[in-house]
Parts: structure tokens; C-alpha cells; sequence
């Protein structure tokens, strides 16, 4: 049940910084705050890899699951 709020929530975490770094590519909504083309890519880029890094851990976790480790013997 954890595992699943977990996920749930890291989703949601992943989709809000998707949306925002397309909010902050289509629309002018920092104009106010700093006017200069390369803050506003960097705040587009940190939202994108944000997104892309959650959604990676998450598929990262996902495929690990199956995953056995076989102790190795000794001798």
C-alpha cells in the first residue's frame, strides 16, 4: 500500500514539474520577474529534467522489482 502512495505521489510531483516547464515555455508568466531569455530557459530546463528524473527513478524502481540477487558461495 506505501509503495503504491509513493508512486502515486512522485507522479503527480513528476507531472507538476512537466506542466510547469510547459507553462513557463508557452506563456510570458515571469516576465515580471527577471526579463533576461536565459533565466527563463534555465527555470524551462530545471522543470523538464525534474520531470524526466522523477520518471526515470520511478522506472528505474519499476524494472528492479523482478530482479533477484543470487548470494554467491564461498568455498
Amino acid at each position: 500500500m506505501l509503495r503504491v502512495v509513493f508512486v502515486a505521489v512522485m507522479g503527480i510531483g513528476a507531472l507538476a514539474a512537466l506542466a510547469s516547464g510547459i507553462l513557463l515555455e508557452t506563456t510570458d508568466v515571469l516576465v515580471g520577474a527577471n526579463d533576461s531569455p536565459d533565466y527563463r530557459v534555465l527555470m524551462e530546463a530545471q522543470a523538464f529534467a525534474s520531470a524526466g528524473s522523477i520518471a526515470a527513478a520511478l522506472v528505474a524502481w519499476w524494472s528492479w522489482r523482478r530482479l533477484e540477487v543470487v548470494p554467491v558461495r564461498r568455498r
